[in-house]
């Protein structure tokens, strides 16, 4: 009698957690999706949440990060990528999505100084993904923050390191042969 009780919680206990386990992959979707205002509550309801584990709180930072980004929201952004990176120092996405909107914000140094980090950790996130491209724009960002502050040889330099790592990419060809100006508000590579 007392096994078939103990049977009977736990059957219990597996149906009550896998309504959550589904709505929990649904705002996994929502909040790795392409909508900010969903992303950014999906994400929050994650984060809300209790029983992630640190990576994956720091990916749902990162995402949500993305979409305030994407909404112009610099100082919430900043926010969360900081939160990501905390959570994971090793997160290259997290570094690279902060050195951006603090690009945005045109504080090129701290910009200057996360690519830097971005392309540091790089590597180790290229060995386990090599799809990515994270190093490539990496560099051609930190080149345009650069070339912001119109230190034109560190620029170029970045802007050829990121052709070297991918012989296709126009803006940086262009970037590193104009010696223009690069502007932040205009649409970067995210």
């Amino acid at each position: 009698m007392r096994i078939l009780r103990v049977l009977i919680r736990i059957a219990a206990l597996f149906a009550l957690t896998a309504p959550a386990a589904a709505a929990s992959r649904a705002d996994w979707d929502a909040c790795k999706g392409d909508d900010p205002d969903r992303s950014i509550a999906a994400c929050t309801r994650i984060i809300q949440g209790r029983g992630e584990t640190a990576k994956n709180s720091a990916i749902a930072h990162h995402e949500r990060g993305l979409a305030y980004r994407s909404k112009g929201d610099f100082d919430r952004a900043i926010a969360d990528l900081s939160e990501a990176v905390r959570l994971d120092p090793k997160y290259a996405e997290g570094y690279y999505g902060r050195g951006l909107a603090y690009g945005n914000k045109d504080d090129l140094d701290r910009a200057i100084a996360d690519l830097s980090e971005a392309i540091r950790l790089a590597p180790e996130l290229e060995a386990a993904h090599p799809e990515t491209i994270i190093r490539r724009l990496a560099h051609y960002n930190r080149g345009r923050a650069y070339d912001s502050k119109g230190d034109f040889d560190h620029a170029i330099a970045d802007f050829s390191e990121a052709i070297r790592l991918d012989p296709k990419y126009a803006e940086a060809y262009y970037n590193a042969r104009t010696g223009t100006r690069a502007i932040w508000t205009a649409p970067s590579p995210t």
